[in-house]
């Protein structure tokens, strides 16, 4: 297979993998790696490491930490990128991510009052499923506290329900919930736009995003 017709989901997570391996090799080699692309909310509000809002997304704490992303973007953003293609798949992902990245800083620091640093894909994998959830809200998912196959709006809302506990005791789990429910909020958002595309024409197709491209020169042939 050709590099380029791998699925977008596929790039993104070898991309994650090798930012990780660097993080691990930078760790033992005392090269500070995740220190200088980690999201820092007091350094960006004081116009340090803006860069942190962008590249905190590829990083990761540890192998469990990568590993349940891994998993949560290789199940939803293979479904998501076979129902509205590559580019949506990549805008969702990155908006996502930036969108939970700049939630994430304005909750902790003015609602929370905490300047905690925070890393990780799931702001951006959660746009994903915010995404899926508008489009295909009747898809069955398991919850590992529940392992008992339930709609995925149902899902999506048990977890904004958490989210909401979250904030109520002041955080301080460890998790960022915060960006986490910044990135299903821009993902909803995503995904009822695209829905309403779907809606207006009937005849509409995401599939048509793998389609191949007319011959630019057919015309002439036509002409003939």
């Amino acid at each position: 297979m050709n590099p380029k017709d791998l699925p977008v989901t596929y790039w993104l997570l070898i991309i994650l993998v090798a930012v990780f391996i660097l993080q691990v090799i930078g760790t033992a080699k005392g090269i500070p790696i995740t220190e200088s692309l980690i999201l820092n909310p007091t350094a960006v509000l004081q116009g340090q490491q803006l860069w942190g809002v962008f590249t905190n997304m590829f990083l990761h704490g540890g192998v469990y930490h990568i590993l349940f992303n891994a998993i949560a973007l290789f199940t939803f953003g293979i479904s998501l990128e076979r129902i509205v293609g590559r580019k949506n798949l990549l805008k969702v992902f990155l908006l996502s991510g930036l969108f939970a990245s700049v939630f994430y800083i304005l909750t902790s620091v003015f609602i929370l009052g905490s300047g905690a640093s925070a890393l990780g894909a799931s702001g951006a994998i959660f746009g994903v499923i915010g995404a899926m959830t508008a489009l295909r809200p009747h898809t069955k998912i398991i919850m590992m506290f529940a392992p008992v196959p339930i709609d995925l709006w149902i899902g999506s809302i048990i977890f904004v329900l958490i989210a909401l506990f979250w904030f109520g005791t002041g955080g301080g789990t460890g998790i960022a919930e915060n960006a986490h429910l910044g990135g299903l909020m821009i993902g909803l958002l995503f995904g009822f736009c695209f829905k309403r595309m779907e809606k207006a024409d009937p005849d509409f197709t995401w599939n048509a995003v793998y389609a191949p491209k007319k011959d630019p020169y057919g015309w002439i042939d036509e002409y003939r």
